[in-house]
């Protein structure tokens, strides 16, 4: 008979994964009753998929299966209802993959190994490709069609006590505190689509020297996928460290305000229940319906605000940055230290809720055109 407990711990092994969150006793005895989904969408895409679609896709889904998904390390807390969660080990190979990330796909040819490896050990082993049915972009006429409505779910946002002492006492000293990564890629918008785009590591240190001048804390999130700020800002910010999604969402909470630029980091504070200011690319957000998943992922009493630019901007200098991103920045996230009020924010515990798609308010597109050219011929 064959041990299927020892099969899946030796699948694991044999392909690369770090087995994470898995109780034995429920293994099935038969390996057909397992599925393996591979996922290794970009950050977006990855929340999206974890607050509206992958706890159904399992359970309605894939209810009678055994589910491993394999994904991103350090990102098992947005998906705590699958059997199993497995991460690659490899820390260079991570970079590598995801910088080939673009939305829910990733055609990169470092998870080749990967999924050949898992073909040999289980018999239903599926990608991203199987989502896409039903979220590409945005929800789909499948999704519709086999979910009938939307369920949104977010994680319990742990307490802040698990960030540590030191953490929790640098978040006492003065100034309004804001919540920012410095990545090395951002996302850019060309030809239609999202591709990734590298930063200097001056444009984050000059965006956060700018937050310091008017007396604001940066709370700094560094990992291997960031710039490393701490030579230049020293103990001008605090600073957190690692992978593990749980505790940056912890640390936003206790933050109390995040900035995106660019980089997705809004639809982290979404879950984490958290106000965000975003810098985003405007046809970006419209072609690919950031507006849905704002007005389906993100509770509707939080406040949240969108300034849209062009990621081009990172390419310049600090005059052009600063006069044309970091002072409407600054402007706004002022705003936001006047008006914030921690009693009316959402609950931080795990829920699950449908939300009507009636509240999801699409952009309207302001038709300038012939108001523009009938203006120049009543003045010729």
């Amino acid at each position: 008979m064959i041990d299927s407990v020892a099969v899946i711990r030796r699948a694991a092994e044999k392909s690369g994964f770090r087995r994470m969150n898995y109780v034995e006793k429920d293994i099935p005895a038969d390996l057909s009753k397992v599925t393996v989904l591979m996922f290794f969408g970009d950050l977006r895409s990855t929340c999206a998929v974890s607050a509206m679609l992958m706890k159904r896709f399992r359970e309605e889904v894939k209810g009678s299966r055994y589910f491993i998904l394999c994904s991103w390390p350090g990102y098992s807390g947005l998906f705590p209802f699958v059997n199993e969660y497995w991460e690659i080990e490899d820390q260079e190979l991570v970079q590598r993959v995801r910088r080939q990330a673009r939305g829910m796909r990733n055609e990169s040819d470092w998870l080749v190994p990967y999924k050949r490896s898992l073909n040999w050990f289980f018999e239903d082993v599926v990608d991203d490709q199987v989502l896409r049915a039903f979220y590409d972009g945005g929800l789909t006429d499948g999704f519709l069609e086999r979910f009938k409505h939307v369920k949104r779910w977010l994680p319990m946002v742990p307490s802040s006590t698990m960030l540590g002492d030191g953490f929790l006492r640098d978040l006492e000293r003065p100034g309004f505190k804001v919540f920012l990564s410095p990545t090395v890629f951002v996302d850019s918008w060309d030809r239609g689509q999202c591709v990734p785009t590298r930063t200097s590591s001056q444009f984050w240190y000059y965006l956060a020297r700018e937050l310091v001048l008017y007396d604001m804390v940066p709370v700094v999130y560094q990992n291997e996928f960031t710039h490393d700020l701490s030579p230049e800002l020293a103990d001008q910010a605090i600073y957190l460290t690692g992978n593990d999604v749980m505790r940056t969402l912890a640390a936003m909470r206790a933050t109390g305000c995040v900035l995106d630029v660019f980089n997705g980091f809004s639809r982290l504070a979404m879950a984490a229940r958290t106000p965000y200011l975003a810098v985003d690319i405007r046809n970006r957000y419209n072609v690919l319906n950031e507006w849905e998943a704002k007005g389906i992922c993100c509770e509707k009493m939080l406040p949240r605000d969108y300034i849209f630019s062009f990621s081009t901007i990172l390419t310049f200098g600090l005059p052009v940055w600063k006069s044309s991103l970091f002072d409407i920045v600054i402007k706004r996230l002022k705003g936001f230290q006047q008006a914030l009020d921690r009693n009316t924010w959402p609950p931080t515990s795990e829920s699950v809720e449908i939300v009507p798609y009636s509240v999801v308010q699409q952009p309207r597109v302001k038709k300038l055109g012939p108001k523009f050219i009938k203006w120049r011929h009543e003045t010729t």
